[in-house]
């Protein structure tokens, strides 16, 4: 077993706008979403951050780039007639369930299997009270 604890991070940062689905406009989704890997990095620095999105648009060069540096892992789910469909319809337990699927893969890999493995949104963060020593 690794001595570290895993974090996979899921994401769909650049959302398209669907009706009142999609509440959270495109830069504060990124901005929380650096959010979160900080806070995650600040109460857990014995940690591997496994970052999955599934924009349906793309991220920018600068996004890509910023999240690929502050993770050990990103992966951005290429568009697929499941993506798109799911994405489409705002179907987000689909869409979470297909990432889950995808980080699993990315666990067994590149042996990122921690002492645990925690899955967080990224548009929240560990709370103040977060003690990762509750979990050894």
């Amino acid at each position: 077993m690794n001595d570290f604890y895993t974090f996979i991070i899921t994401a769909c940062i650049n959302a398209p706008m669907i009706d009142a689905v999609n509440v959270y406009e495109t830069n504060r989704r990124y901005d929380d979403t650096l959010k979160t890997i900080e806070s995650i990095k600040l109460k857990v620095p014995n940690c591997r951050i496994i970052l999955i999105d599934n924009s349906t648009l793309p991220l920018t060069n600068e996004q890509a780039s910023k999240l690929s540096k502050d993770v050990d892992v990103f992966k951005q789910i290429e568009p697929n007639i499941f993506t798109n469909f799911v994405n489409s319809v705002g179907s987000k337990g689909l869409g979470e369930t297909y990432i889950m699927y995808e980080a699993i893969k990315i666990i067994e890999e590149n042996d990122l299997l921690g002492k645990r493995v925690f899955k967080i949104t990224g548009r929240y963060w560990l709370a103040d009270s977060f003690d990762i020593s509750f979990y050894d």
